[in-house]
């Protein structure tokens, strides 16, 4: 039997991030945000095992079975708080981001 799958992590400054699930598990004691190394606040898995790909036979709601189809059960969107900011180099064109999206925490218990 095998598991697909990774977490969503929020740090206590509200910067995402995504990491393999069974990596995340591993480490979840000595997690640090890779933008600004705060802590661990909010963590949820995404299922990716054995997803439906269509509608029929699906034993999801119509909610579920979207989120599965796209990204996987227990996929999270996040309200932003702060959308990110970018630069772009005025000779070469490449954008680059100066300041990372921030995300609400969500309180527990919360979907």
């Amino acid at each position: 039997m095998s598991f697909s799958g990774f977490y969503q992590i929020l740090c206590e400054n509200g910067h995402l991030s995504e990491c393999d699930a069974i990596d995340f598990f591993s480490s979840l004691d000595s997690f640090q945000c890779p933008v600004c190394k705060g802590k661990l606040a909010h963590s949820n898995i995404v299922n990716q095992t054995n997803c439906c790909v269509g509608k029929e036979n699906c034993p999801f709601s119509e909610e579920e079975r979207i989120s599965c189809n796209q990204i996987g059960i227990g996929y999270m969107v996040f309200e932003v708080i702060k959308p990110a900011a970018e630069e772009t180099c005025k000779e070469c064109g490449h954008t680059k981001i100066v300041k990372h999206t921030v995300y609400k925490i969500p309180e527990k218990g919360e979907k």
